[in-house]
C-alpha cells in the first residue's frame, strides 16, 4: 500500500457523523466486500446462460451456414472427364486452394509493406 492517503476516502470519513469502531468497519467491508464478489459471480452465471441460449437457438443455422461453405470451397474450379484426373488436382482444383494463396499472399504482402 501506499502512505498516502486516499482523498475521497478521507472526505468520506469527514462526512462520518461518528467514527466506527475498527472491528464494525471491519466487517461492513468484509460484508459489502462478500455482496459485490457474489454479485460478480450471478453476472458471469447469467451470461453464461445467455451466451448458452444464444448457441443453442443459432446452432441450426450455423451448421447450415458451415456445410455451405464446405460444400461450396470443394467445388472444382475446372472439369475433367478424367475420374482420376480430377482426383489427382482436386487439392489446387477448387475454391479453397484460391482463397488459401490469396491469405498467404496477402501476408507476405502485409509482411513487406511493414518493413
Amino acid at each position: 500500500m501506499t502512505d498516502e492517503l486516499d482523498r475521497d476516502l478521507l472526505l468520506e470519513f469527514a462526512k462520518a457523523e461518528q467514527p466506527l469502531k475498527s472491528k464494525e468497519f471491519t466487517t461492513n467491508v468484509m460484508r459489502e466486500t462478500q455482496i459485490l464478489g457474489n454479485r460478480k459471480k450471478r453476472s458471469l452465471w447469467l451470461y453464461g446462460l445467455v451466451l448458452l441460449a444464444l448457441c443453442i437457438l443459432f446452432a441450426g443455422p450455423l451448421v447450415k451456414l458451415g456445410t455451405m461453405f464446405a460444400i461450396g470451397f470443394i467445388s472444382p474450379l475446372v472439369s475433367f472427364e478424367n475420374p482420376w484426373l480430377a482426383t489427382l488436382t482436386m487439392p489446387v482444383n477448387n475454391i479453397a486452394s484460391i482463397v488459401v494463396a490469396m491469405l498467404i499472399g496477402g501476408r507476405f504482402i502485409w509482411k513487406k509493406a511493414s518493413q
